[in-house]
């Protein structure tokens, strides 16, 4: 199964504090899933994988998403 149709809803995310909320809309399986995901910055807040990687155990699959931070502004995703 795939993760498919991301869309991100940062509306209620206050850009010049640099905090608030994203909402994240995915489909896995074909079917819906939404998670919130806090603003870091500029940014989403990398814990937004363990959301995903918490539908991913759900159904039942294996593989799960990890991240490793570069202590600047960026992180690279493993899956």
């Amino acid at each position: 199964m795939f993760i498919t149709e991301v869309e991100q809803d940062d509306s209620r995310v206050d850009w010049e504090r640099g905090d608030g909320s994203f909402l994240i809309f995915l489909h896995y399986g074909g079917r819906p899933c939404t998670s919130e995901a806090r603003a870091q910055y500029d940014g989403i807040d990398c814990s937004v994988l363990e959301k995903v990687n918490g539908i991913l155990e759900r159904e039942e699959n294996p593989k799960r998403y990890y991240a490793m931070w570069n202590n600047y502004q960026g992180f690279t995703v493993f899956f």
